[in-house]
């Protein structure tokens, strides 16, 4: 699926050191105090097989466009490394979010892009970069006010994954630091970040192993395509 490929954009520039995360509309952006970059699927052309990325390079207004654009220049040759071809737009300035932002736009071709051009309602889980194959149901949810039943913004996201495991085969050994997941489905995906592990039961069935993991997350964000 064509989300895959941000996630795996993603994956790349934590890899690197660069802050990123998933650009979502509704979403609240928090102030900008060190460089970032926001992440978004741009398009998908199926009968080209190819599609654009669109990376958002942002930086405070204390550091100066020319750091910007130093850095646009470090995510676009991440892009490169990962088969993108990228085009780096002109630094501008926000006078919102008082910072200097480039947007560096990375087309992908044929497999570079997407392994299966041909888009179901199956869905991949991604824990830490990892995906997991023996997942049978993912659940997460967010404490709401009392009053009225709207979600509180401020509070944390409880998720849980449930993974069975035939016989011969185990579960990985969990994350010990912060990570995050992803959840791909032919709609969108769903990112939850700054992550850690709360809790973990592992029970024998008569087929093999199940395990139930619930962990916490920091932030939820969402994108979608049509």
């Amino acid at each position: 699926m064509a989300v895959d490929l941000v996630i795996k954009v993603l994956n790349a520039l934590d890899d690197k050191g660069i802050l990123a995360d998933t650009a979502y509309p509704g979403r609240t952006m928090s102030s900008i105090t060190e460089p970032m970059t926001a992440v978004s699927l741009e398009r998908v052309e199926y009968t080209a097989r190819r599609a654009t990325v669109l990376v958002t390079v942002m930086v405070p207004v204390s550091l100066g466009g020319g750091v910007c654009e130093e850095t646009a220049l470090q995510v676009g040759q991440i892009l490169e490394n990962i088969g993108g071809v990228c085009v780096q737009e002109e630094c501008r300035f926000n006078g919102y979010a008082d910072a200097y932002y480039v947007r560096v736009l990375a087309t992908f071709h044929g497999a570079a892009a997407m392994n299966n051009w041909d888009v179901t309602s199956d869905y991949v889980i991604q824990v830490g970069g990892q995906i997991l194959k023996n997942v049978v149901s993912f659940k997460a949810e967010q404490a709401v006010d009392e009053v009225t039943g709207t979600p509180l913004s401020a509070a944390v996201w409880t998720f849980r994954i449930v993974e069975e495991f035939g016989r011969g085969e185990a579960p990985l050994p969990p994350a010990t630091e912060l990570f995050s997941v992803h959840i791909s489905r032919s709609t969108g995906v769903e990112t939850y970040s700054d992550c850690s592990w709360i809790a973990c039961q592992i029970e024998s069935t008569s087929t093999g192993l199940r395990q139930v993991r619930t962990g916490i997350s920091k932030t939820r964000s969402e994108i979608g395509i049509s």
